[in-house]
């Protein structure tokens, strides 16, 4: 059976703007100007434009095999947290990902009841 190549996944504003935050994909700090506007296209704290989405790609050098994560949001790559450049190296990008996935849930996040 043949693995999938592509993973789909939809959500809103409300899912988006976590992400977004939790690897720190602000405005202030990208460099990225749209050419046609001269404006940011990072994030704010705003709830995303509407339309706005996430890309992670997951790429493999040829001849080394090593694999680098690269994030898009509105089709401009950035740099996310715990990473140094667009094509960020797997390991790099899992760690800062892991580091955001609360170990004890019902300690660290309050108790949630059910």
């Amino acid at each position: 059976h043949m693995k999938p190549k592509m993973y789909l996944y939809s959500g809103h504003d409300n899912t988006l703007s976590p992400l977004l935050n939790a690897f720190k994909v602000h405005r202030i700090n990208l460099q990225i100007l749209k050419p046609e506007t001269n404006a940011s296209v990072g994030f704010d704290n705003k709830h995303p434009d509407m339309g706005a989405f996430i890309v992670w790609e997951l790429w493999r050098h040829k001849s080394t095999n090593r694999r680098f994560v690269k994030f898009i949001y509105n089709h401009h790559e950035v740099i996310p947290s715990g990473c140094d450049r667009t094509l960020c190296p797997v390991d790099d990008f899992l760690k800062t990902a892991k580091d955001l996935v609360p170990a004890n849930y019902e300690e660290e996040c309050g108790g949630f009841r059910k």
